[in-house]
């Protein structure tokens, strides 16, 4: 397994392995889990979907099969990573809010964070970290990143899906987005 790999499951257990840091980042799923079953399902509207699904970096973690469907970036990668996608809310996790939108797709209800969470367990995150001097980079790499992979959960510069794919997950997005 790559260094700076680690499963949802092992950050919570210990959250300092993350660090504070400048980070690029990337999650990742099981390939056989609802994430991608939903994303399969939607392939037959979208069918750029099923283009980007073959085609997406897999590893093989705990002896299964894991696709890396984000990429992102953090100024404090602990701060992004835990505090918000895992341990985080709808409102302040662009990877909750779009599970939300992919899985249960109705108007926000608080009740529904623990299933977000309970997904949330099975996954890996993935980062490199940059120091101040180094952080200037990675607007423009992550840019390059999104722009040559195959991330269907990505909007901004998503170059592998089609617009009406980036459409649907705005408007998922703003739906299902969580009361202020």
């Amino acid at each position: 397994m790559r260094e700076n790999m680690h499963s949802v499951r092992e950050i919570l257990s210990n959250p300092n392995i993350v660090p504070t840091d400048p980070v690029l980042y990337r999650w990742w799923v099981p390939w056989d889990g609802c994430v991608i079953n939903s994303l399969l399902q939607k392939s037959k509207t979208y069918p750029c979907l099923r283009l980007i699904l073959e085609n997406m970096e897999m590893s093989l973690l705990d002896n299964k099969p894991y696709c890396a469907i984000y990429f992102g970036k953090s100024e404090n990668g602990k701060t992004r990573i835990v505090a918000q996608h895992i341990k985080g809310n709808v409102g302040n996790s662009t990877i909750r809010h779009t599970l939300y939108g992919i899985l249960i797709n109705d108007k926000y209800n608080p009740n529904n964070e623990d299933r977000i969470s309970k997904i949330m367990e099975n996954t890996y995150f993935e980062w490199q970290s940059f120091n101040q001097t180094e952080k200037e980079l990675i607007v423009p790499l992550e840019a390059i990143c999104i722009a040559l992979g195959n991330y269907p959960l990505n909007i901004d510069g998503n170059c592998a899906v089609t617009k009406d794919w980036l459409e649907h997950l705005k408007a998922l997005r703003k739906t299902n987005k969580k009361p202020k």
